[in-house]
């Protein structure tokens, strides 16, 4: 039976009020360029939030770059501390602001306050962006008319509707998944998507992986002879968010739904960061950030950034005045340009983004690419894996194989797999281990892993 059960579409009146109060403010925030928005972010921070009121005790009457240049970078530790960067006075109320707790996959969670400019930043912004570059899939909206579909893996998450003012007034429907107490009420969620035009699919690439997973496993729903229900969940489109977005399982999304795959670059922390260009010339920077590179230093400073290059990816939030966060290092490696792209956008773009993925293995005296590693495990049957390497420098592989298979297939998979990883790592040792399911951390999933990090394999399970 389907339980999958929606309110009314009577929206409470209060949401859309936050929704548009969110829009106004954070359009107001991003008056003038980049540059400008950012000195007037500190022009507040300065009398308003305590930290940030240390550096400049006397207010200065004109805010200059040079200004910028000293503050400190700020670092997930510094987070840790909302309170002393939260801004108060007029304009604070509680009542308007939102404490959001990151779901972290490193074990250091963090409580970012967030006001209506930087809640519509961190939720509603993504839709708006995408929807820009997609005309075809904005041409596809109605008001009152389901426009995206939200997979919410929170915990405790109720079925919610949220109008999208930026899109045509179209509804977001966000429906709990990967329900801990019942998997029967994820084959519900199945069901019900598949009698739906969804013009937008969004979630996390590990929980659409598994909705994936059961549509391919879910027959045709008895009795029933809507299109819909019988071939499959069929979006018009897919947007992935909130971790990276591997490329084999780009490749099985898109040849499952028939639609094509989008990744955001978004954080708790810094909003919409990037999206991803539907020419694929990298993710275009959103004006709702400014954004730099750190480039090789291990202790960076604010007269190391720079606009184009390859380093740690460094951020200044523009949207969210509640807490201000002015030069954020957000711990992922990539490379900026300045590009004039066929989509029609032009500035920023993140042309690579490797994230915080391992980029390479150090066996011996030797440095062995992951990128390298993940290619060659492309030639395999394998749904999914992941591969951590112990201080001992010896290796698990863990492996999810394509398909139902035999025992002695499983085995033959195992030996391909340890052979593949030996070819590239040298003499070694590699234990493979087959498994049901890769477990990941909040709906994150990271391929390759070192007791480097032992903090996180601690998380992982290991």
């Amino acid at each position: 039976m389907n339980t999958v059960q929606l309110e009314d579409p009577e929206f409470a009146e209060e949401d859309l009020r936050i929704a548009v109060h969110g829009a106004t403010q954070m359009q107001q925030r991003l008056r003038g360029d980049a540059s400008h928005a950012e000195l007037e972010l500190l022009r507040f921070a300065a009398m308003r939030s305590a930290f940030y009121s240390a550096y400049f005790p006397s207010v200065s009457r004109v805010w200059t770059p040079r200004h910028l240049e000293r503050l400190p970078l700020l670092d997930r530790s510094a987070l840790a501390d909302a309170e002393k960067l939260r801004a108060s006075g007029p304009g604070m109320d509680d009542a308007w602001v939102l404490g959001i707790r990151s779901s972290s996959s490193t074990g250091r969670p963090v409580t970012v306050y967030s006001d209506l400019g930087g809640f519509y930043s961190g939720g509603y912004a993504v839709y708006d962006a995408f929807m820009e570059l997609r005309p075809d899939i904005r041409a596809l909206l109605a008001a009152g008319k389901t426009g995206a579909v939200f997979l919410n893996d929170r915990p405790g998450g109720a079925h919610r509707s949220y109008m999208l003012p930026g899109c045509r007034g179209s509804i977001l429907r966000s429906i709990p998944f990967r329900h801990e107490r019942s998997r029967e009420q994820d084959r519900d969620v199945v069901r019900w998507m598949r009698g739906q035009k969804i013009p937008l699919l969004v979630g996390k690439p590990w929980y659409l992986m598994r909705l994936m997973a059961i549509d391919q496993t879910l027959g045709p729903l008895p009795g029933s002879y809507r299109e819909g229900a019988c071939r499959g969940i069929r979006p018009a489109a897919i947007l992935c968010v909130g971790s990276e977005l591997f490329l084999d399982y780009r490749e099985r999304l898109e040849a499952w739904f028939r639609c094509t795959v989008t990744s955001a670059y978004m954080s708790v922390e810094g909003g919409l960061i990037a999206i991803e260009c539907p020419e694929k010339n990298g993710f275009h920077v959103s004006p709702t950030v400014r954004a730099w590179v750190a480039p090789g230093s291990e202790a960076p400073t604010s007269q190391d950034l720079e606009e184009e290059g390859e380093g740690e990816l460094v951020i200044s939030n523009l949207a969210n005045w509640a807490m201000p966060i002015l030069r954020y290092r957000t711990g992922d490696w990539g490379e900026i340009r300045n590009i004039d792209c066929p989509c029609g956008f032009s500035g920023q773009s993140v042309v690579r983004l490797t994230g915080r993925a391992l980029r390479y293995f150090r066996v011996g005296d030797r440095l062995v690419s992951t990128e390298s590693l993940a290619r060659a495990m492309r030639t395999l049957p394998l749904l999914d894996y992941q591969v951590v390497q112990y201080e001992d420098e010896s290796f698990d592989a863990r492996f999810v194989p394509d398909g139902p298979v035999s025992d002695g297939l499983v085995s033959g998979i195992g030996e391909q797999l340890g052979s593949v990883l030996r070819s590239q790592l040298g003499a070694a040792r590699v234990r493979c281990i087959e498994l049901d399911e890769i477990p990941s951390v909040a709906g994150k999933l990271r391929r390759f892993m070192s007791a480097q990090d032992p903090g996180f394999l601690k998380i992982q399970g290991f």
